[in-house]
């Protein structure tokens, strides 16, 4: 099995292309690329990808990041930035669910164990679910189409957008592995106002 390594642009989230899609999606006119535009890298490089506001709001936070931090929902700038930290146990890929957020960019970065996250354009996909505007969430079939397999550890992050249909929390070899997770969340529309 293959895994993309860190330090992977699969189509640079700021480049001309990418901003009028990010800035037409947070403007509510859905026009999703048929590519992924989801980053990979390690934590020291996070800042680059982010518009200077978010950054500044996120600093703080990102260095104090520890497996030993508290699970649960914390706000980082009401309603646009939270955090969510959380433990659970890696599953077999066939258990594993796609999904996509409209509202808000994922950031997630793991903060003890390893998991393996699969990556598809949602364009090539079959809905599952309505979108459910509320947890801002849509789920997908899972079909056999190639994906792009990230390995997820401790001083690495994954960033998707809205059209980075991504499936995560699934078994990296063959036996589950106990892992502990911060995903932050972060409003889309913050992207459109800076071309970082």
């Amino acid at each position: 099995m293959q895994f993309v390594v860190p330090r992977t642009i699969l189509i640079s989230p700021f480049s001309q292309e990418c901003c009028e899609s990010n800035r037409k999606l947070a403007q509510g006119q859905p026009e999703p690329l048929r590519q992924t535009t989801m980053i990979f890298d390690t934590n020291f490089h996070l800042p680059q990808y982010l518009p200077t506001e978010v950054w500044k709001a996120l600093k703080p936070i990102i260095h104090r990041l520890n497996s030993d931090m508290p699970e649960g929902k914390c706000w980082i700038q009401e309603p646009e930035i939270y955090a969510e930290v959380s433990s659970y146990k890696t599953r077999p890929v066939h258990e594993g669910r796609l999904e996509t957020h409209k509202r808000y960019v994922d950031i997630q970065i793991m903060l003890s164990g390893s998991e393996r996250m699969d990556v598809m354009p949602p364009d090539t996909l079959i809905p599952d679910t309505d979108y459910d505007e509320q947890k801002d969430i849509r789920f997908y079939k899972r079909v056999k189409a190639p994906a792009v397999r990230l390995l997820m550890v401790p001083g690495n992050f994954a960033m998707f957008f809205p059209q980075d249909a991504h499936c995560p929390q699934i078994t990296p070899h063959s036996e589950a592995l106990n892992v502990k997770k911060v995903v932050i969340k972060i409003d889309a529309r913050l992207f459109a106002k800076e071309n970082v």
